[in-house]
Formats: structure tokens, sequence, C-alpha cells
């Protein structure tokens, strides 16, 4: 077992099966460019399904868009893992943007990203940093409350 996966183990957390295409969109959820991963289009998807819709603070409050968001790290590790075979290959997490379906009034997208941010920063130690940018969005496809698109270093 890698490193990476004993501390996701220690954290009491499993990566879920990894997501495929959507048989919705045309187009792949990982593209790789030399040593770069673009990983996009991640949401808080269980068992193939939503596992929480909703907008925020309308329908969650920020605690339920933090582990929504939470979720959709855990689904990007699952990919970057299928894509690359071993998550002790990551050198490092260069950019995460998250999109967060919110209310007009809603300011703190970036206190829901925290989840994924604090995900990766919890697994993986320094290489976790990255930059961010936090986007609310007024709906989001299969009325998720956020989606994850990241930009990831792997080691050839």
């Amino acid at each position: 077992m890698s490193v990476i996966e004993k501390k996701l183990e220690s954290l009491g957390l499993m990566l879920p099966a990894p997501l495929g295409p959507s048989p919705l969109a045309e187009h792949v959820v990982v593209k790789r460019a030399g040593d770069l991963l673009f990983v996009g289009g991640i949401g808080p998807i269980k068992n193939k399904m939503p596992a929480v819709t909703g907008r925020l603070v309308r329908d969650m409050k920020h605690e339920d868009g933090y582990e929504a968001a939470r979720l959709a790290a855990l689904n990007m590790l699952s990919v970057i893992k299928s894509e690359i075979g071993d998550l002790d290959r990551v050198a490092g997490f260069v950019r995460l943007t998250g999109y967060v379906a919110s209310d007009g009034d809603f300011y703190d997208q970036h206190m829901i990203l925290n989840g994924a941010s604090h995900l990766f920063n919890e697994v993986f130690g320094e290489k976790g940093s990255h930059v961010c940018t936090a986007v609310g969005v007024n709906v989001l496809p299969f009325n998720v409350p956020v989606i994850l698109d990241a930009v990831v270093q792997v080691l050839l």
C-alpha cells in the first residue's frame, strides 16, 4: 500500500470508484500533458449519482457545502490514481478551481472550497498546497453544489 493510501486510511477515508467519462457529455475527466494532469468537472458523486444536491445557502448550510467539496476532492484523488496508478507519484497540486452553486448574496465560496483544500493538505502535506480560485455560479450540472477542476504535477 502506498504512503498516500496509508495516510488516507489513517484519516478514515476511502477512495470511491473512479469516475469515468459521462455518458451525457463528450469529454474526459482527466487529460495528461507531460508531467501535468488536468482534472476537471469533478463533483460530489457517489455510486454514479449526485450524493449532495442544491445551492448554498438556500438548500444547505456551509458545513454541507464543505463536505460536498471534500467528497468531490476524494473523487478527484480516485481519478488521479486511476490515471497514474499510484498517488505517491503526485509531485504536487498546482491549481484548484472550484465552482459553487450559490445564492446571489452568498459570498463564502472560498470557505466551501476549503473542504477540498484541507483534504489535499491533510493527505499530501506541502505537496497538497495550491493556488485556488473560488467562483460562485447560479447552477451546476445535476444540481450539485460544487464542481472542482485542478492541475496536478506528477512524477514521470
